[in-house]
């Protein structure tokens, strides 16, 4: 014999409270267990996208640090 969690909680009518309960936490599991691949991939585009922004300006301004001091060493290099 099989019980459904309407029969072990004597529920039999749409308004009682075990049928809410029934019915919300269904809703929630829907909620749950949705398919949300399209939000995550737009979430990690965008977060992928700023830290690879980021990665570039300290690049650039790392790169712009040695391009200075290549200069400036080369300058006093060829004054002397």
């Amino acid at each position: 014999m099989e019980f459904s969690y309407k029969q072990t909680v004597g529920v039999h009518d749409s308004t009682s409270p075990g049928v809410r309960v029934y019915q919300e936490l269904k809703e929630l599991a829907a909620l749950a267990y949705r398919d949300t691949t399209n939000e995550n991939r737009e979430f990690w585009k965008n977060e992928m996208g700023q830290a690879l922004r980021d990665i570039q300006q300290v690049y650039d301004e790392k790169l712009e640090d040695t391009r200075n001091d290549v200069e400036t060493y080369y300058n006093l290099k060829v004054r002397t």
